[in-house]
């Protein structure tokens, strides 16, 4: 003892005499204090580090969020700027003119006697400048495109893996350069209409079965695309991850990540081996659950794609569910929509995607109850891909209808890739995620981060918490469980760990992961691991605290006056000077010098306003009551013409001089009151704002109730619900909230 308090050590022993340590403990407590210092140390003689905030650093995380948004916006302006500059241009409309002229003659006369493959030789030289991007298919390259034309600058070819070399050779000689974009775990070309003949004596000469394929043979230049944009829910793409990508992807999980969105349903139907090859029992359960889906109100928004094995079912499965649409008069909200239901096989479902997939296997044990390994395609050489396809179209369900389970495979009974696959398929669709559990590494010991410790403080609270959240090379650094819903969490707590390292650029750390876990559904809060480790308890006071608010706002939000307090200002009228005109007034050219003066101070004090209240105003102060259409169009031209900003928002006209302003809602007295329709967008948003930001998550519905209550309008009013809906949707497409995937809104 005297030993170790010589070389400065006592602090190590200390505990242990007075109690707080255990014998056991004491070389773990060592270590840590030895660490603890030592990062101590680190950040105090780190200048960055040392002098580190995260509100600065959150305040410069927005202002990069704003900075790449308006980065975007003018992007898409500039290049729509040099696009019509290209086209406008007059030594371009003297060059071309022959051309302009016979496109102009094309047109009026509605194509009578050009082919299009005419018309394209006819205006070879125009066409780049008019459509600089076409989106075609080879055969139409082939077909309408002479090979003498102008070269493309850049040829892109789509689900490269089903397109054989020959189709796409037409299209790569008409470009200058090449990108090839496909999925080699995906479906080959299908082989029906080619010809299995193989020249033996040039097999180096012999096309391999894609052009993706080629072009890896080729060894050309690769970029893997691994985030996966598809599934809203982690399930639906966890069996493909682990079994094809080697978890690769990357995937991100969703508050419900607790329970799984595949769901596997035994039909005990039986397999028509050697007759119809249906399995009429699978249909008939699968068909059921269409027309249960398509009477609910909430499920019917979804869309539904039905998959099978094999032709034979796909056949029947149509048929019959025709007739119950019919029967049930549901066969409009099944097709006129933008994503119809349809029907399709293995064999051509690729590229296809929607809401819901039911999955129809078909095949099972026969009339005597015996199974044979025969699935069809399943069984070729490349089987599994028509798997990894079939079972990667939903975005957020998939139900499999199965005759049988994966018990009833026996493997030693065969070889296939593709039988083993679908064995383990159907297994992970019964049982979930514990099938992919060697890949899923949720709570596992081997990388207790910041998160880790984060999670066992909130759990010392009360609250059940998960760290290192989902399935793939993204993770949430700690969750929390709803303690209200125990099936789905209510907070994503992310922090600067292992998920933020591994982020290739400050876009995807910063602002893209938020906003991809928001749009899935999730509320998410950012702890500072410099922070934590400076003051743990207050930053665990703040994630309390911010779970407890959304546990109070879950029942939604009064008509508390004081959550619009701070944006209320008077709306202050412009002092118009009185005078006496008539209509004629308007239309004299020598008076509307002195009409735009007038125009200009009222929208100097009360802009935006609606255009047609200017109108009005400003007539009222000539002392016309009565709008005359003729001085009302004159006074309108004059606005108009005035370089003012003129925006529609919702169906109402808006005029202003200046940018919107988010933070002001102005307070009508009762002899200026403003229709629903006249009061302006930005007023709108900043009544959306404070909502949202203080009840952090709110459906549409609820918050078009709440701001009925806060700016005393009626909620039944349709000009109104417009007007909400107008400055949702624009909030949304400025950056300023989030619409998220569930339908709820919440801040970006």
């Amino acid at each position: 003892i005297e030993s170790l308090e010589a070389d400065g050590l006592s602090f190590a022993i200390d505990p242990l005499f007075n109690g707080r340590l255990k014998a056991g403990a004491i070389i773990p407590s060592f270590r840590k204090k030895v660490y603890f210092n030592y990062i101590e140390m680190i950040i105090k003689d780190d200048a960055l580090l040392s002098g580190f905030s995260g509100a600065v650093l959150e305040d410069v995380i927005d202002k990069f969020k704003r900075v790449l948004e308006h980065y975007e916006k003018l992007t898409e302006q500039e290049i729509n700027y040099r696009l019509l500059e290209r086209i406008n241009r007059p030594e371009l409309s003297e060059a071309l003119s022959l051309e302009i002229l016979y496109l102009q003659r094309a047109a009026k006369s509605n194509m009578r006697g050009i082919t299009l493959r005419k018309l394209f030789d006819e205006t070879k030289n125009l066409l780049p400048y008019l459509a600089p991007c076409m989106l075609m298919s080879p055969i139409s390259v082939a077909q309408y495109l002479d090979m003498d034309a102008e070269m493309f600058d850049l040829v892109i070819f789509d689900e490269a893996s089903q397109m054989t070399t020959c189709e796409a050779v037409g299209a790569i000689a008409r470009g200058k350069n090449i990108i090839v974009v496909g999925d080699s775990k995906q479906l080959p070309p299908t082989s029906f209409f080619i010809t299995d003949y193989t020249d033996e004596d040039n097999l180096e000469q012999e096309d391999l079965e894609s052009i993706l394929e080629d072009c890896l043979a080729l060894g050309l230049a690769e970029k893997h695309l691994n985030w996966h944009y598809r599934s809203q829910h982690q399930s639906l793409i966890a069996f493909s991850n682990a079994m094809y990508y080697g978890n690769n992807l990357l995937t991100f999980p969703s508050p419900d990540e607790l329970e799984s969105r595949v769901k596997f349903k035994y039909a005990d139907g039986v397999y028509e081996r050697g007759e119809s090859k249906q399995n009429k029992r699978e249909a008939e359960m699968l068909i059921e659950d269409v027309i249960k889906r398509l009477k609910n109100e909430e499920t019917r928004k979804q869309s539904i794609g039905i998959v099978t094995f094999n032709s034979a079912q796909q056949a029947f499965i149509e048929d019959n569910l025709m007739q119950a649409l019919i029967k049930n008069k549901l066969d409009t909200a099944a097709y006129d929509s933008d994503e119809p239901i349809f029907v399709k096989n293995l064999e051509n479902v690729q590229g296809d995607e929607r809401d819901v997939i039911l999955f129809s296997v078909g095949y099972g044990p026969d009339k005597n109850g015996k199974l044979t390994l025969n699935f069809g395609p399943i069984n070729q050489a490349n089987g599994w891909r028509r798997l990894n396809v079939a079972v990667t179209r939903a975005r957020s369900e998939m139900v499999v209808y199965s005759s049988m389970t994966s018990g009833m495979i026996d493997l030693s009974k065969t070889n296939s890739k593709g039988v083993s696959n679908l064995k383990a398929f159907l297994e992970y669709a019964d049982k979930g995620k514990s099938v992919v559990s060697a890949n899923d590494r949720i709570n596992t010991g081997d990388e207790k981060g910041v998160g880790y410790f984060i999670a066992k403080d909130l759990e010392k609270l009360g609250y059940e918490c998960k760290y290192n959240v989902g399935v793939s090379g993204f993770r949430i650094d700690a969750a929390v469980v709803d303690p209200k819903n125990k099936k789905k969490f209510i907070l994503a707590v992310m922090s600067d760990g292992r998920t933020a390292k591994e982020s290739k650029t400050a876009r995807d750390r910063n602002v893209l992961q938020q906003y991809i876990l928001k749009r899935l559904g999730w509320n998410v809060l950012r702890i500072w691991s410099l922070n934590y480790f400076a003051n743990p308890k207050r930053e665990i006071k703040k994630i309390k605290d911010y779970i407890e608010k959304l546990l109070s706002k879950q029942s939604g939000i009064g008509d508390d006056k004081k959550l619009i307090s701070k944006l209320v200002k008077n709306y202050k009228q412009a002092n118009l000077k009185s005078e006496t005109a008539d209509a004629e007034y308007f239309l004299d050219e020598n008076n509307k010098k002195a009409v735009l003066q007038k125009i200009n101070a009222l929208i100097n004090v009360e802009e935006p306003i609606a255009l047609k209240s200017a109108v009005k105003k400003i007539l009222n102060s000539y002392s016309i009551q009565r709008v005359a259409p003729k001085a009302a169009k004159a006074v309108e031209d004059i606005i108009r013409n005035a370089g003012l900003i003129i925006e529609k928002y919702a169906d109402t006209e808006f005029v202003r001089k200046t940018p919107l302003k988010f933070n002001i809602l102005r307070s009508d007295d009762s002899e200026n009151k403003r229709a629903p329709s006249e009061i302006p967008v930005n007023e709108y948003v900043a009544v959306v704002i404070a909502i949202v930001e203080d009840v952090i998550s709110i459906y549409r519905s609820d918050l078009i109730d709440a701001m009925s209550a806060l700016m005393d309008i009626n909620k039944r009013s349709q000009e109104f619900v417009s007007a909400v809906n107008f400055a949702i949707d624009y909030a949304d497409a400025q950056g300023l909230i989030l619409v998220n995937n569930t339908g709820k809104i919440m801040m970006n």
